[in-house]
């Protein structure tokens, strides 16, 4: 960035376009993390959302340009050719071009619906349990895209259950926790996200890993949940 005596170099017309906003605000690079004061104060809403998380078994959240970014860089860090990514049937389509296009990765899928319409786990565990490589990409999204559903408790702890199962057998498990519609919420369901559970587990074989939108509720839930969320941030 050109600096001069004064500080940053930068075009008035384009100063003049901002209000209250100093010079150091506008125009240097923006930190590739996100911006400090924004990831401590998600860290602290994702601990007022899970009361059950602890802040020892998560790092400080990064800011990424939308969802869609941040499951690019999961395919960077961890994903090589060849490797199995284990998903619902009901699945969103960019899962397949950012892991299966760009990465090269093969998709395994599960049904999460039974014959009569009803979600069973029964199809996740059988997969896992007959599951014999060395490692795993899952993709849990809650609430699945494009059904809607979240788990109960109970169909979370049978989840949890079988991933650790596999893991204790060896496999590596990168569980990738697509928190998009997070909030979505009715009676008698898990209000956490499956990434506090898995985090619980304190296992050296599974890595969980969340993704969440910060305005999506704007756009897709209405505005009464963004005021609710900007006001609890």
């Amino acid at each position: 960035m050109a600096t001069n005596k004064d500080g940053k170099m930068f075009a008035s017309s384009l100063d003049a376009m901002f209000n209250d906003l100093t010079p150091d605000e506008i125009f240097p690079y923006a930190p590739p993390q996100g911006i400090e004061e924004l990831r401590d104060l998600w860290q602290q809403k994702m601990l007022r959302d899970n009361p059950e998380l602890s802040i020892d078994n998560m790092s400080l959240p990064i800011v990424t340009n939308a969802l869609t970014h941040g499951l690019s860089l999961v395919g960077d860090l961890f994903v090589n050719q060849g490797d199995t990514i284990l998903l619902p049937e009901h699945n969103w389509g960019n899962y397949k071009l950012v892991f299966n296009t760009r990465n090269g990765a093969n998709l395994q899928t599960y049904p999460i619906f039974d014959k009569d319409g009803h979600y069973t786990t029964d199809s996740l565990v059988e997969a896992l349990q007959s599951y014999n490589k060395d490692k795993v990409i899952m993709i849990l999204n809650y609430p699945n895209n494009p059904t809607g559903y979240t788990p109960t408790h109970k169909e979370v702890t049978t989840i949890v259950d079988a991933i650790k199962a596999l893991a204790d057998k060896g496999t590596k498990v990168i569980a990738v926790v697509d928190d998009a519609y997070y909030g979505l919420f009715y009676e008698d369901v898990y209000t956490q996200s499956l990434f506090t559970a898995l985090s619980n587990l304190n296992s050296n074989a599974i890595l969980p890993v969340r993704f969440r939108w910060c305005n999506k509720r704007i756009f897709r839930m209405g505005i009464p949940c963004w005021i609710y969320d900007i006001w609890n941030v």
